[in-house]
């Protein structure tokens, strides 16, 4: 387009209505700085017919925003001096080249397409409207990228002048100079990127390469159970999927596990579609042998499953931890343990502790041919009998044991579900030596037999359990113990037994809860003790307290006014107490009058009354809890406690006792109390049995029975009332003894289903020596 100025110095008629170029001095003089404005009266009025400057062209008509490009202008008219105008600022460096032709830098302008104005120094002007276009500088897009190792990414420009170039600035990688498209490194780095276009104007980015794409599992999958599956390198958000069974959260990677046995397969994708896959097992969870965990005392616990190796921690509960994994507290109770594999995962169980197995008795004597059962508790049933020596045999489900018709030895074995073993020594005799349990308290007698205890003598506070307070000179049943009984031992007033399954029974006097029924009512019929259902193994009544091995620990109660309890105090107690530090392996226990003693595997531990020794540790002093008895040397086979002195039978070398000799009973030839064990002179080392009175002591050696000290009611020489200072062998007895007794003032034997006593029968005045049988006689009707 061509536009002719007119002269004069007022607005073209295309309306430029600022002019931005400036002369020097006033009017029309020549062009001032490059960019500078123009006074508005630059130009003169156009003469439009008859123009003396034209303009007609500019070339290049665009150039970048930042100025410097330099335009040629084609026209007429141009004169040295003229200026050019570009929008509202002036082009630099103008040259006017000749009249039809002018050369000039552009100036620095926002993007706009602006007028072209040529202005002669005579005032007559010309333009181009829109004539020449300012272009933006180019940008390039996005001006920042994350991308992993190895990935292609096409950046894009825009604005500015075409064509673009692009190019890498810094750093490691490819791009394609027209299409932009970028081919990361194969290492992590920073990236620098630039588009040039055709202009010169240039745009960066910064590109960080990041690590691969890396997809990491937990070492072990188990079912059931969530495991976190997570991601590194790539370009985060992260999306996770699964191929199989199972499912597992997109954006947490948290896998919750489908079918044990079967292999899955994850994968990862990042933002960029870069993507890593792994395939996995599904294991099964942590499993245990046994299943629930239920063991005996001091049994190891073995677990399989998970990743070794398995680490064990105790949450609550006893037990110990080692390197091979759990072995079980020494008494019964629970134990939370928690297991975890070389993976994390984690399992907790309750392991269930229960009593030592026991098979009861340790030694039973029978006749050849005849049968016999030993009871099983405690351990984990169900039980398993064996015969593992001798003759005979076993039934292995009941225990059963059936005598062979020869005399010997047999060892009957119990096995618990866990391995856990305890055995019965059988003695085969040919003769009917049973072993059962006679017992003598102040004036009344107790006995096991078949079918069953009977009792007889004084019954004023129901002693003889028969349902009366009815004195009674012949055996009478005691009443609800047809069977099961396995022991009994006799109190001064009151009775106890011992029955298969490890619970308790007494009747009789109460005054002082020597019965253990969490009371002081006496009762003429069996009570069960109180809070002991189960893994009793032993019981002795003393004077008016009564103690009992269960499960291995010592307990007792009763009177305790005297600290014949063990438990630290004074205070009586109306249901069993914890002998303090006799809770495991205590193999016997023995009540006297107002002290007790517990038979453990270094020997014997006594507590209470001590004014005579009969502790014997070697001093007087009562001792609330239990101290060791001095100078028992070698194995205690079994103790027994009287009145106020003990005794206890020595292995390979007789009875050794301690305590109260002023009768003789300690059988040493003199009366002089003994506060540490001594021997008893004359007795041999064929002892089977002891039985201690308050007074007196007798013993089973041999064949023969044995007795010694206070002789007033005849209880030791039925001929005479002398006292004895030595073992004197009691005459005219019936044969084949297999148990003694020994009350207040009374002694008995019974062999096979007969007694026979001596010694001051309390209820008839007359001393007693012609062999009793011994009958279940039921209780007289109620009058």
């Amino acid at each position: 387009m061509q536009i002719r100025a007119q002269r004069g110095c007022h607005s073209f008629f295309f309306a430029l209505s600022v002019l931005l170029l400036a002369f020097s001095g006033n009017g029309c003089g020549t062009a001032g700085k490059y960019g500078d404005a123009l006074p508005e009266d630059l130009c003169n009025e156009p003469d439009e017919k008859n123009p003396a400057t034209t303009v007609e062209s500019i070339l290049p008509s665009e150039g970048k925003r930042l100025g410097r490009t330099v335009v040629t202008i084609k026209g007429s008219g141009f004169k040295p001096g003229a200026a050019v105008l570009l929008g509202k600022v002036n082009c630099g460096g103008v040259s006017v080249v000749d009249a039809t032709t002018i050369t000039c830098m552009t100036p620095r302008h926002i993007p706009d397409t602006v007028d072209v104005v040529v202005a002669n120094t005579n005032r007559e002007c010309a333009a181009i409207p829109g004539g020449f276009t300012f272009l933006p500088s180019v940008v390039i897009t996005p001006p920042t990228q994350a991308l992993a190792i190895g990935n292609n990414f096409t950046f894009s420009a825009s604005k500015g002048k075409r064509p673009y170039t692009y190019s890498v600035l810094s750093g490691g990688g490819t791009i394609d100079p027209q299409t932009g498209e970028f081919i990361a490194p194969d290492t992590p780095q920073t990236v620098g990127i630039r588009v040039t276009d055709d202009s010169g104007t240039t745009s960066e980015a910064v590109v960080t390469v990041l690590p691969a794409l890396t997809l990491y599992a937990p070492k072990n999958i188990i079912s059931p159970g969530t495991h976190p599956f997570t991601a590194s390198g790539g370009v985060p958000p992260y999306a996770f999927s699964v191929s199989g069974s199972g499912s597992i959260d997109s954006a947490t990677g948290l896998y919750t596990a489908g079918e044990e046995g079967e292999t899955v397969t994850v994968r990862v994708d990042d933002s960029l579609g870069n993507s890593s896959e792994l395939s996995v097992p599904i294991n099964p969870p942590i499993r245990f042998t046994p299943e629930n965990p239920i063991v005996a005392v001091n049994n190891r616990i073995k677990f399989t499953g998970g990743l070794a190796p398995l680490t064990f921690s105790i949450i609550s509960g006893e037990g110990v931890i080692d390197e091979n994994g759990f072995i079980a507290p020494n008494v019964p109770g629970t134990t939370a343990l928690r297991i975890t594999d070389a993976s994390g995962n984690v399992h907790e169980t309750l392991v269930t502790v229960k009593p030592q197995l026991v098979l009861f008795p340790e030694t039973r004597t029978i006749i050849v041919g005849d049968n016999f059962t030993p009871v099983a508790t405690g351990g984990i049933p169900p039980y398993t009998f064996s015969l593992e020596s001798g003759k005979g045999t076993v039934d292995s489900a009941t225990g059963e044991y059936s005598a062979p018709e020869e005399p010997g030895q047999a060892v009957i074995q119990v096995t618990d579900s866990n391995g856990n073993t305890a055995q019965t020594t059988v003695t085969i005799n040919t003769e009917g030596l049973v072993l059962r349990k006679l017992v003598a308290g102040y004036a009344h007698t107790c006995a096991l037999v078949d079918g069953g205890v009977v009792c007889w003598g004084a019954n004023n506070f129901g002693q003889l359990g028969n349902g009366t307070t009815k004195s009674s000179v012949l055996p009478v049943a005691v009443k609800g113990l047809s069977d099961g009984v396995l022991a009994i031992s006799a109190g001064l007033n009151h009775t106890c037994v011992l029955l298969s399954g490890g619970m308790m029974k007494c009747w009789g006097d109460n005054r002082l809860g020597q019965l253990g029924t969490n009371s002081t009512k006496s009762s003429p019929v069996p009570v069960l003790v109180y809070g002991i259902s189960s893994g009793a193994q032993a019981i002795s009544a003393g004077e008016f307290h009564t103690c009992a091995v269960i499960n291995g620990s010592a307990l007792c109660w009763g009177d305790n006014r005297r600290g014949q309890l063990g438990n630290d105090s004074t205070i009586s107690s109306p249901i069993p107490v914890q002998v303090k530090g006799l809770t495991q392996n205590v193999q016997g226990i023995a009540s006297g009058a107002a002290h007790s003693c517990g038979m453990v595997e270094d020997g014997v531990r006594c507590w209470g009354y001590n004014y005579s020794g009969q502790l014997g540790d070697g001093t007087t002093m009562t001792h609330l809890t239990s101290v060791p008895v001095r100078g028992l040397s070698g194995s205690v086979r079994s103790i027994e406690s009287g009145g106020y002195h003990s005794c206890a039978i020595i292995a390979d070398e007789g009875v050794k006792c301690w305590g109260y000799n002023g009768s003789g009973q300690l059988g040493i030839n003199s009366t002089r109390n003994s506060l540490l064990p001594v021997e008893v002179k004359g007795l041999g080392k064929d002892v089977t049995a002891l039985a201690l009175g308050n007074y007196h002591s007798c013993a089973v050696a041999g064949s023969e029975v044995k007795c010694w000290g206070y002789n007033y009611d005849r209880q030791v020489d039925n001929k005479s009332t002398v006292p004895y200072l030595l073992p004197y062998t009691v005459p005219n007895l019936i044969p084949e003894i297999d148990a003694v007794a020994a009350g207040v003032n009374h002694s008995c034997v019974m062999a096979k289903q007969q007694a026979q006593c001596w010694g001051n029968n309390g209820l008839s005045g007359r001393f007693l020596d012609t062999p009793m049988e011994l009958k279940t006689t039921p209780p007289p009707p109620k009058e």
